[in-house]
Formats: C-alpha cells, sequence, structure tokens
C-alpha cells in the first residue's frame, strides 16, 4: 500500500485513470483521497478497478475492500482505545466524544457525510429546567412552588465557573416572587454517572412591592441518564439582608432534567 501523502492513480476502466492524487488513507467504504489542496473525499470502492502507487504498485480494488472491511488494515474511520494490556478498535460513527487529561473539556466528534471532514465542539455549559420549592423557616411555615432555569458548567471534568439560576415561585395565598442568583461554582465528576456542585453567591428576592438581596450557598447533584442527559437537584439556602421579616432566611430545593457534558 502507498504511503500516506503519496501520489496515487485510481483506474476506472480499461483506459482510465484518475491522476494527481493524494493517497490519505483507507475507510470503511472506500480510499479517501485529496485532489490539490481541496477537501478530503472518500472514492468507493465500486467506482474504481484498482489503484496505482507512485512507485507502480497495483492493488485491486476488491482485494483493498476485503482487507478495509475484515479488519486487517487501519482506517481513518477507526479509533484504537489502549487499556491496560488490550487494545480495541471503534468505528469513527459509533464514537460521540474523546476525553482526555490534556483535553480542557468533553470534545464532541461530528462527522460529515458530505465532504468526510471531521469538526471538534466542547461542552461547557450545562442547563437545567425543572421544578422549584422554597420554604421559609418562620412559624407561618409557608412553602411555595414554582418553575426555575440554571446554567452552570459542565461535568465532563473538574471545573470552576460561573453559576447563574432564576426562578419563579407561589404560596398558597397567591403571593408570587422571582428568585435571581449569581454564584461561583466548582463541578466535580464521581464516577461516569454522578457529580456534584458546590456554590456559593449572592440573590435577588423579588415580590410582593419588596426587593430583598441574600447571599446563597447550596450544591447541586446530578446523575446522569445518557450521554448528554439526566437529572439534577439542588439544595440552597439563602441568607436575606435587613429584612422586616420575621425571618431571615429561604431554603430551596430544584429537581429537573439537565442537558451537557
Amino acid at each position: 500500500m502507498p504511503a500516506l501523502g503519496s501520489r496515487i492513480e485510481l483506474v476506472t476502466g480499461r483506459n482510465s485513470a484518475t491522476r494527481n492524487l493524494s493517497f490519505c488513507g483507507l475507510a470503511h467504504e472506500g480510499v479517501d483521497v485529496r485532489k490539490g489542496e481541496g477537501a478530503i473525499k472518500t472514492v468507493q470502492f465500486e467506482r474504481f478497478a484498482r489503484l496505482i502507487g507512485s512507485a507502480g504498485g497495483r492493488v485491486e480494488s476488491g482485494k483493498i475492500r476485503d482487507l478495509c472491511r475484515g479488519g486487517d488494515v487501519p482506517l481513518v474511520t477507526t479509533i484504537q482505545v489502549r487499556a491496560a494490556d488490550a487494545t480495541r478498535a471503534i468505528p469513527f460513527d459509533d464514537v460521540a466524544g474523546v476525553e482526555s487529561e490534556t483535553t480542557p473539556g468533553w470534545v464532541q466528534v461530528r462527522q460529515s457525510a458530505f465532504n468526510g471532514v471531521a469538526s471538534t465542539t466542547r461542552r461547557l455549559l450545562s442547563l437545567q429546567v425543572g421544578g422549584l420549592w422554597a420554604g421559609d423557616p418562620s412559624d407561618q411555615g409557608q412553602v411555595a412552588s414554582g418553575l426555575y432555569a440554571r446554567v452552570s458548567p459542565g461535568f465532563a471534568t473538574p471545573r470552576l465557573g460561573v453559576d447563574f439560576a432564576i426562578g419563579y415561585a407561589q404560596d398558597e395565598h397567591q403571593n408570587g416572587g422571582l428568585d435571581v442568583q449569581l454564584a461561583l461554582c466548582g463541578t466535580l465528576p464521581l464516577g461516569s454517572r454522578f457529580g456534584i456542585a458546590p456554590r456559593v453567591g449572592v440573590g435577588i428576592l423579588a415580590g410582593a412591592g419588596l426587593a430583598l438581596s441574600s447571599g446563597t450557598f447550596g450544591t447541586g447533584l446530578m446523575m446522569r441518564l445518557g450521554r448528554d442527559f439526566g437529572l439534577r437537584a439542588d439544595l440552597t439556602y439563602s441568607r436575606l439582608a435587613g429584612t422586616g421579616l420575621n425571618y431571615q432566611a429561604i431554603q430551596s430545593l430544584q429537581v429537573g432534567p439537565y442537558w451537557g457534558r
């Protein structure tokens, strides 16, 4: 087989050949080539009869196809995973992402079926939405419920970032309030399924003609159900500042679905 980057010809008939191609590798369905400075394209096995290398060596298309599909040659669409003394080859189309110690975050792999060019995107943020329950420790024991949304750092690797949450809750007397929180948050994965996210910050509780500031302390627990989906629960303690109320703090619980790595 020719060396990567060397010049090849693909013979399509008795006297017809495509010349001046650079050999870029082998794929499941054909040979990857580049013409000039253009994009890498895959020429399917059915579209050529034989490959001729720069040194004059000839390989029949059917022979190359059998080698590729039999797993006897390295493919550009295969990633090799090494664990201890064992190795495993995985088709590139089955790889959702690659994570390593030198990668600053989860790297998702996207391969175009049209031009064979791969690009990467990093999932640095996560989004949660769901239900909100809040209660005060006063003798009235009011409990409010509502909805919330939260944006925070992802759990692919340990990370420090900004957590933003906004929610609206209403008690049984139809008194409602808007809760906005901004915090410094750290995310720590616990294996492949769980993660925790302690945070500390400030918040504003607005409602009934009042706007109260607070210091917030909380933590979140994430349970991953899929590659980019899971459930998350957050417990928050908000210490109110300068209130004339008979209580000085509010505790809240947020539970809902979670998207992100």
